[in-house]
């Protein structure tokens, strides 16, 4: 637990941020470089990539005609999905009428094939066969012109004027095997037919059994012998939401094709509309894709040619040199980059070189209490100088006590234990001014009646021999600013608690 404690880094936010602004002219520095060479790079990318450069060399455009062509047989066929739901909106019986008195008839027909007995159904492959062959043929009747001509016959009686594309909105044939009789030979036909709630149902039934039985003596020759038969009719109100919900349906498809073909066309080329529009305007009324396809065709040729000829080298002005020069824009976002690049660094830096750099962290760590620290500006190279503002240096450690004031709590907490003899012990490299304040702790201690021994630990706490450790018996650690490395803490505490001996507390110096 306590050599985890000891590994545990915190981070002062506010701390960090006053040793950056403290590092203000290397920041102001490497931002100006880093604005002036993203600035040149990209004034080098713009000569070398810029469109309207001269070239002497001939520029000959090929168009892929093969892709010009399949994008406008797209745009065509889109156009004719459009006009055939255009087509439909527009004849639709949903549309125009209203369903608020409108009733569903629906009359359902026994197919039964010719010996089929119902007093021992037959369960042969060959009666499976006939009545599938049955309903298969009576679910496509709608493909009989006959009986078609005499559905919208029905229609038109009852609606006035139905577009044979608006039929299925109306009208419904199904067959199928009747799975719930106990003769595997019969079917069920069921026919649905939305009239107005006046209509006389009767004639309707009518004409529609008598069209069924053109239908059943038309394919009696190529099929198994049968009777058809009606065995319900029934009627009732149509669901006003169903209707609704395909009114909306034909609105929606309507606007869906025609967003389709729009976006199409747009995606074209001038050229290529004009084509669009020239053969949909030739073929005015047709919607046949077919149609409009055998239009495209005749056109090819000229399109082909037209497509692969050469175009003449085009000649730009020369841009004035203004549209080369610096621009703000790269310099601003070089100066940001070099800024957060330097900002990257330092906080790579400060978290990766584990250096004591606060007088109040081992007492966190240990509990040893601490007294105080020290800090007289500890830079003394000349790009050290100039790189660390002194006046923001002395804001960020304004909370360090004076000498004196040291050691006299120093005293006071010797002479509370009762002791004489007190061993000061440093850890890192000293500098000139943490020799200075170490001698004069030492007389200061000394003319206070109190024997002191200095011992420095400047390289590894593991290399000490532990027989220094052994006469040791109350000590002071002198933690140095920028040169105590924690690992050298560390050990140091370990090994004084190994042999017992009492830590009175501890100083930091950053001088």
């Amino acid at each position: 637990m306590d050599d985890q404690r000891f590994r545990e880094q915190e981070i002062d936010l506010l701390d960090l941020l006053l040793r950056l602004a403290e590092q203000w002219r290397g920041i102001l520095i490497i931002s100006v470089l880093f604005a002036l060479l993203v600035s040149a790079v990209m004034l080098m990318k713009k000569d070398t990539t810029d469109p309207n450069t001269i070239n002497d060399v001939q520029v000959t455009e090929t168009t892929n005609v093969e892709d010009v062509y399949q994008q406008i047989c797209t745009a065509l066929s889109q156009y004719a999905n459009y006009m055939l739901a255009k087509n439909t909106y527009d004849n639709s019986i949903v549309n125009r009428n209203d369903y608020k008195n409108i009733i569903n008839v629906t009359l359902k027909y026994r197919i039964e094939s010719v010996g089929s007995n119902k007093e021992m159904p037959s369960e042969s492959d060959s009666d499976q066969s006939d009545i599938f062959m049955l309903t298969n043929l009576y679910s496509s009747i709608m493909d009989d012109g006959d009986f078609s001509d005499a559905v919208l016959k029905e229609a038109d009686r009852l609606w006035d004027d139905v577009n044979p594309n608006s039929l299925g909105e109306i009208f419904g044939v199904s067959a199928a095997q009747d799975i719930y009789s106990e003769n595997s030979r019969t079917g069920l036909l069921t026919v649905s037919f939305k009239v107005p709630d006046d209509a006389n149902t009767q004639e309707l039934e009518k004409a529609l059994t008598v069209a069924l039985n053109k239908y059943r003596e038309k394919i009696s020759p190529m099929s198994a012998g049968h009777n058809i038969r009606l065995i319900s009719m029934t009627s009732k109100n149509v669901d006003n939401n169903l209707l609704t919900s395909a009114q909306n349906k034909n609105y929606t498809d309507l606007i869906a094709a025609k967003n389709t073909y729009d976006k199409t066309v747009s995606a074209l080329s001038e050229s290529d509309k004009a084509l669009v529009k020239k053969i949909i305007s030739d073929n005015e009324g047709s919607y046949d894709i077919a149609v409009y396809i055998s239009s495209l065709d005749k056109e090819l040729e000229a399109v082909k040619e037209n497509a692969q000829k050469p175009k003449a080298p085009e000649v730009q002005p020369v841009q004035p040199p203004a549209d080369n020069s610096f621009s703000a824009k790269y310099a601003i976002l070089g100066f940001i980059l070099g800024c957060f690049v330097y900002a990257g660094i330092y906080f790579m830096y400060f978290v990766f070189i584990r250096l004591v750099r606060d007088e109040y962290v081992l007492e966190r760590t240990t509990g040893a209490r601490n007294f105080g620290g020290i800090y007289e500006y500890p830079y003394a190279g000349c790009l050290q100088r100039f790189l660390h503002d002194k006046k923001i240096y002395a804001f960020r450690t304004r909370k360090g006590k004076t000498a004196e004031a040291i050691n006299e709590d120093i005293v006071s907490k010797l002479n509370y234990i009762n002791t004489n003899r007190v061993n000061l012990i440093s850890v890192g490299k000293m500098s000139n001014g943490s020799s200075t304040f170490a001698d004069s702790q030492i007389k200061y201690l000394s003319d206070h009646q109190l024997s002191v021994s200095q011992f420095n630990i400047e390289d590894d706490v593991n290399a000490v021999r532990d027989s220094q450790f052994t006469e040791m018996k109350d000590v002071i650690i002198l933690l140095l600013g920028n040169k105590s490395k924690w690992a050298n803490v560390c050990a140091l505490y370990f090994k004084l608690r190994e042999y017992g001996i009492n830590i009175v507390g501890s100083e930091f110096v950053d001088s």
